[in-house]
């Protein structure tokens, strides 16, 4: 959307946006560029921004890095060994693309469709030979939504293998996982979509007897609202330390 210059000067600065509003459209806490500009220095480079506003912005960052002789070991045999086969509903084509690209690379077979409707009609067509394990949904869409999409799925009785769904939200529409949770689906995930949250994600829904750890820190922070009103003292040298469990208590009430 772009910034004034007087925006841009303090985007660097612990929680300040350019834009009070933000917080409210995109959700955020204004810390992801100070913490960018720390980690972007402490290797030996620098971060700025440019914009221009009612147009947009240009984020720059240098750094030094090595090669690294180590090889990660990757998950996707783990993950794709049962031949799950997933559809990716959205009707954004270059989201449809990366989301794809992603959980290919996971091992998974994908299929993707534009809109929900049609969505709807590639579960009910492949449910008796080649049946979907997880459809990942896009919740706003034209016509049809995400929400309402997933509850037709759950309502369809003539399903032998339901799928499960995982919604696709903007970050921060924390408005719509009561209903989406009403209409039947499994979890959430945040565009844009990061490969190691997808991968968590679909452990979840696909595995879940290997996600009860992860299960319960989930249930400890659900449960926050316990500790609405405690008095607690935080002692941390580090500033930026300081300020990140300043401000995530301080979202849990105390």
């Amino acid at each position: 959307m772009g910034m004034s210059q007087a925006q841009c000067d303090k985007l660097f600065s612990a929680f300040s946006q350019a834009d009070s509003s933000t917080t409210r459209k995109h959700g955020g806490t204004g810390l992801g560029l100070v913490i960018s500009k720390r980690f972007v220095e402490m290797m030996g480079g620098q971060i700025s921004a440019t914009s221009e506003l009612g147009v947009g912005s240009t984020f720059r960052f240098t750094a030094r890095m090595g090669l690294s002789n180590e090889t990660r070991q990757t998950d996707h045999m783990v993950m794709g060994s049962q031949g799950e086969r997933v559809l990716v509903v959205d009707d954004n084509a270059t989201a449809r693309q990366i989301l794809c690209e992603q959980l290919t690379a996971l091992g998974m077979r994908v299929d993707a469709v534009a809109d929900a409707q049609a969505g709807l009609h590639a579960v009910s067509r492949e449910d008796a030979n080649d049946p979907y394990a997880v459809v990942m949904m896009d919740w706003r869409m034209p016509g049809l939504d995400g929400v309402d999409a997933t509850a037709a799925i759950m309502r369809n009785n003539t399903l032998m293998n339901r799928p499960n769904v995982v919604m696709v939200t903007a970050f921060g529409a924390d408005e719509v996982r009561d209903a989406g949770a009403k209409a039947g689906v499994s979890a959430f995930i945040d565009k844009p979509v990061s490969q190691s949250r997808l991968w968590d994600t679909l452990a979840e829904v696909l595995y879940p007897s290997q996600q009860r750890a992860h299960a319960a820190k989930e249930s400890v922070a659900d449960g926050h609202h316990h500790f609405v009103g405690m008095h607690v003292l935080l002692v941390e040298d580090n500033e930026i330390n300081q300020q990140i469990a300043t401000e995530l208590l301080g979202t849990m009430g105390v």
